[in-house]
């Protein structure tokens, strides 16, 4: 959202700088010794908006390939249905993305930075071979923001969404909103506990801790482990 208020000129012309600043930009530029939006634009070094530029919008790790193909692919929302995997995985920083979703007339709300029901409600088919992490819709929110699809998830746990047809773990929310006094939740994913058999399972490292009245307290971690097959190609 900063780099878009900043040098997106189709995203100025429709929301000025509106979005970004319901989102936080007065902490930004409070931060940063200014005290409007104009003074923050005209003082913004390079080298923070250089490294925001070159920012990738996922991660991929290769778990499983030959006959069966795994990889774990994490980014911050979702992924795009309305595009291959292939070409939003080809946008490799802010510029190939922002040219990505201008060509397919994609809103940012729309994108894997932001979305929510378009992805809950997509064909995992769309990312077989792919288990993706991902964040930014906390678990107790679901049931709002996935209001047509069936979602089973507990109020401060992962959100494990399977395929429809076969049972495997398809995607994983970790979002379990710490920002609104819940868990905060770590993952570990062991790859050297992925098992071969006709469908492969992997093992997850569920880290939690508790916060209360806003800030973080020393509460004793919740450690769990689970084993879930995997959406392999």
């Amino acid at each position: 959202m900063l780099l878009q208020t900043l040098y997106d000129a189709r995203h100025r012309e429709h929301f000025g700088k509106r979005i970004w600043l319901e989102n936080g930009a007065q902490s930004t530029i409070t931060s940063f010794g200014c005290k409007s939006f104009e003074e923050f634009e005209a003082k913004i070094d390079e080298k923070y908006t250089g490294f925001l530029r070159g920012l990738k919008l996922f991660h991929v790790e290769p778990l499983l390939s030959g006959e069966a193909n795994l990889n774990v692919l994490i980014t911050h929302a979702g992924v795009m249905l309305r595009v291959s995997l292939a070409e939003q995985l080809a946008a490799n920083n802010y510029a190939d993305f922002n040219q990505l979703i201008t060509k397919e007339r994609i809103w940012i709300e729309d994108s894997s930075v932001w979305i929510r029901e378009d992805f809950f409600g997509g064909n995992p088919d769309h990312w077989k071979g792919h288990l993706i992490i991902h964040g930014h819709t906390p678990t107790h929110l679901l049931n709002h923001f996935a209001k047509d699809f069936p979602i089973d998830a507990e109020r401060h746990f992962l959100f494990l969404r399977k395929h429809p047809q076969n049972e495997t773990v398809v995607s994983i929310g970790l979002d379990t909103g710490a920002a609104f006094g819940n868990r905060l939740t770590a993952l570990g994913v062991a790859q050297d506990q992925l098992r071969g058999d006709t469908v492969p399972k992997l093992t997850l490292y569920v880290a939690q801790l508790d916060i209360k009245r806003g800030y973080y307290r020393q509460q004793p971690i919740t450690l769990s482990t689970l084993t879930v097959p995997c959406n392999v190609a």
